[in-house]
């Protein structure tokens, strides 16, 4: 796990470098980077639920303070993530992990939500510390109550997806992402399976910051191959849901097929 980080760090700072006019320029994106690995190797040496939480919010929280936007919103919803935590506290081990599961879907809002300084390619190491940070919340959080809460939260996407009229999955790309990453904390996978989904994340994340030519043109079906891979141990769980969210993709993938196909044809 740590090597497809590390290889996926080393890429972004390579096209962050190359398309940054000065040194300079490359700062904030450099100082973001290197906080997520200090997370990274600090959590290594936690024991704790609560010590992992408290290295998180701190650096997140660093993060943001140093190269954020919009801050006053980005702290209200941390104290909603500690209010959900202290509610945890109070029920001792009798809804530990399910308010756990809260604060990691909060977690997740959060970091997708949050703006750094109009610098679009400052949000992949942020986004990647947020996935580094969260990893070992997989170890506790699988639970009927986890596996409840992402059905309604893939419905609800899928229904938007629906009501956009099958847009372009690349224009929703955030709002697709989002149960994407929530199935990565929701379900036990193989270590083969779990690396290629952390390696099509990572990958994501680093064509919707950076321009990558050969690329951009393959996001749609790489966003949906991710998706249909989160859905494989779901689909234990409810079949006939899994079965609608991979049609109303597969839709969409054809849809927006048809429709550029249309549009090269024109411009021919």
């Amino acid at each position: 796990m740590i090597i497809i980080f590390l290889i996926f760090t080393l890429i972004s700072i390579f096209l962050k470098v190359k398309g940054s006019k000065s040194f300079v320029d490359s700062v904030p994106f450099l100082i973001v980077t290197l906080l997520s690995w200090i997370s990274f190797f600090t959590n290594l040496y936690l024991d704790s639920s609560m010590q992992l939480i408290y290295a998180y919010e701190v650096i997140s929280i660093l993060i943001v303070m140093l190269f954020g936007s919009n801050i006053a919103n980005f702290l209200k919803l941390k104290m909603l993530g500690i209010f959900i935590l202290t509610l945890g506290a109070s029920f001792q081990f009798t809804f530990q992990y399910e308010f756990l599961y809260l604060y990691v879907i909060l977690s997740i809002f959060i970091a997708f939500n949050t703006k750094l300084n109009n610098d679009k390619a400052l949000s992949f190491p942020y986004l990647m510390f947020n996935l580094m940070a969260l990893m070992k919340a997989r170890e506790l959080i699988e639970t009927p109550f986890s596996i409840g809460v992402f059905s309604v939260v893939a419905t609800l996407v899928i229904l938007y997806l629906v009501l956009k009229k099958f847009q372009s999955l690349t224009v929703l790309h955030k709002s697709i992402s989002y149960p994407v990453w929530l199935g990565l904390f929701t379900f036990s996978f193989p270590v083969s399976y779990l690396l290629i989904i952390l390696s099509l994340i990572l990958l994501l994340e680093i064509l919707q910051c950076f321009e990558i030519k050969f690329l951009n043109r393959y996001r749609e079906k790489i966003l949906a191959a991710t998706f249909f891979i989160i859905l494989i141990p779901f689909s234990l769980s409810n079949l006939f849901l899994a079965i609608m969210i991979m049609s109303m993709l597969v839709i969409s993938l054809y849809l927006n097929r048809s429709t550029s196909a249309n549009e090269e044809g024109l411009s021919c």
